[in-house]
């Protein structure tokens, strides 16, 4: 079924990349990449031919509450849409929180991996915030470059179909998908030269009693440079499962507030670097670190480290297109709608 969505508050950052609402100023940058030949006929649409049609778009992309605002450098270079799927094609899901998402790129932006960027931090927030269970995203067959997107973001085929243009042509379509399960088993894995940071988390600060810890926050960096951030929940406290934990994840680091010494001699036996003692806003903690600036409890004991030892958890060992407003455009990166 289609999840209810409204993104009107909802700002994303990656590394080069700000996705927000739209806004009224955006239209000339609008205007000025959907007018483009070669932008909107691959997602189903013709090029705007006006800044009133622009407009009408851009209200309604206001209005509606489910399409970001891509923004490189200042300027909206493209867009994501959060889309209604159609539900009597896919009767199969009707117990599952569902929904599609489209995107377009200035062709001036093109080949610059920028639009696979977008796609994999709005899927992390459609799984880690929304808690959707499958995101769909379709492109045309000819769109070679869509389905590279999608293929580089982790979708996999769901069906094939066919799709009526706002021009009157019908075009062979697929439909991909990615569950919240896949998505979450491929984010465990880390990537070749890879560094991986863990810091205890809770409500975006460094929470401060490591055995007690319910999430943390995985930062991959990559020559300085954080390029992938999710949240991850362990089962249960306790530094014993905890260590296992992180060394299940790959964590090359921990950064921490308190933590006893049956924790710090754990993370050690698995490999695990530690940086304790730290408190305050986690990213910041992992920007400082990067910069050599991080400051912290050199002891960074934890007061409660007694308890770490009194759990008692059991564990085993261990381009696309569709919408309402959106029809799938090509680039490099993918596709989109609107």
């Amino acid at each position: 079924m289609n999840t209810p969505i409204d993104i009107s508050n909802v700002v994303l950052k990656t590394e080069r990349l700000t996705l927000r609402p739209w806004r009224q100023s955006d239209l000339q940058d609008f205007f000025e990449y959907a007018s483009v030949d070669g932008v909107g006929q691959m997602a189903g649409w013709i090029p705007h031919a006006s800044l009133e049609e622009s407009q009408m778009i851009l209200d309604r992309f206001v209005n509606g509450k489910k399409t970001f605002a891509l923004e490189y450098q200042g300027k909206v270079i493209g867009s994501l849409g959060v889309e209604l799927y159609k539900e009597e094609n896919f009767p199969e899901l009707a117990d599952k929180q569902c929904r599609e998402i489209g995107y377009v790129l200035s062709k001036d932006y093109w080949g610059r991996g920028l639009m696979a960027e977008a796609v994999k931090e709005v899927i992390r927030y459609l799984f880690e915030e929304v808690k959707l269970d499958i995101i769909l995203c379709a492109h045309f067959l000819r769109n070679h470059q869509s389905a590279r997107v999608q293929e580089k973001c982790g979708f996999r085929h769901y069906a094939y179909g066919t799709y009526e243009t706002r021009y009157g042509t019908v075009e062979d379509d697929e439909t991909n998908i990615i569950t919240r399960e896949d998505w979450e088993k491929e984010m465990k894995k880390k990537g070749e030269d890879i560094m991986r940071i863990a810091v205890t988390y809770e409500n975006g600060q460094v929470f401060q009693h490591f055995g007690h810890t319910r999430e943390f926050k995985l930062y991959d960096v990559k020559e300085g440079k954080v390029v992938f951030k999710q949240i991850v929940e362990s089962d249960c406290p306790g530094h014993g499962y905890l260590a296992g934990f992180l060394k299940e994840v790959q964590a090359d680091l921990l950064i921490c507030g308190g933590i006893g010494m049956g924790a710090r001699n754990a993370l050690a036996e698995a490999g695990i670097e530690l940086f304790a003692g730290v408190s305050g806003d986690a990213d910041a903690a992992v920007r400082a670190y990067l910069n050599g600036e991080l400051q912290g409890d050199s002891e960074g004991f934890c007061d409660h480290h007694g308890h770490e030892h009194g759990h008692d958890c059991h564990h085993e060992d261990g381009e696309c297109h569709h919408g309402s407003d959106h029809r799938c455009d090509h680039d490099d990166e993918g596709c989109h709608c609107h």
